[in-house]
């Protein structure tokens, strides 16, 4: 039976679903995403039904990493920080997928954004639970493995999501990676300006 929001459904919240679904992308990611290629649940309820329920691990665990072993900065800077972050994973969500549209016409591909929200969500999803580790800041640095299997994702999500051809799918990744670091880069600074703000 699927379950949660990538699944397909629209009938709401289903944060126990959106998990296991999380979890069975990783174990499997070509299998899961073969099962639901053809469904494209709307922009709106890929991120508020997954992302913004697997965005609350960073954003949690953060905190309280932040609390326990930097409480020199303070709660304030912790928790602001940590909701800082969480709006920008969303925001970053819906960026990569309009890259995604905005590149697809060039690669071959579908330029559909709900497929691309949908694919972007599948490659966050890796960094956003691996992202427990940041209850201990020295183990954050860890969270780079979750990126590189999200790169993965993508790469193996391209052909099936988005019907990139085969021989177009290297340079799909590469591009969009390129781009988003760009975007990331600009994302980066209006972010650290806020932190030093608070």
């Amino acid at each position: 039976m699927q379950t949660g929001a990538q699944a397909g459904g629209t009938s709401g919240m289903n944060i126990m679903g959106t998990f296991q679904d999380a979890i069975a992308l990783v174990r499997s990611p070509k299998t899961f995403m073969a099962a639901r290629a053809d469904i494209a649940p709307p922009l709106q309820s890929t991120l508020v039904n997954y992302v913004a329920i697997l965005a609350l691990i960073p954003l949690v665990f953060t905190i309280i990493g932040d609390l326990a072993f930097r409480s020199g900065r303070g709660i304030g800077y912790a928790i602001g920080g940590g909701i800082l972050a969480y709006i920008f994973d969303l925001i970053s969500v819906i960026i990569v997928a309009y890259i995604l549209v905005m590149l697809a016409p060039r690669f071959g591909s579908v330029a559909d954004l709900n497929k691309s929200a949908k694919l972007v969500a599948y490659v966050y999803t890796p960094a956003f639970l691996i992202a427990i580790l940041s209850i201990v800041p020295i183990l954050s640095i860890l969270t780079v493995l979750g990126l590189l299997y999200g790169i993965y994702i993508l790469y193996i999500g391209l052909p099936i999501v988005l019907k990139t051809p085969t021989d177009q799918v290297l340079v799909y990744v590469i591009v969009t990676l390129v781009v988003t670091f760009v975007v990331y880069v600009v994302i980066g600074l209006i972010e650290a300006a806020v932190l030093i703000a608070l």
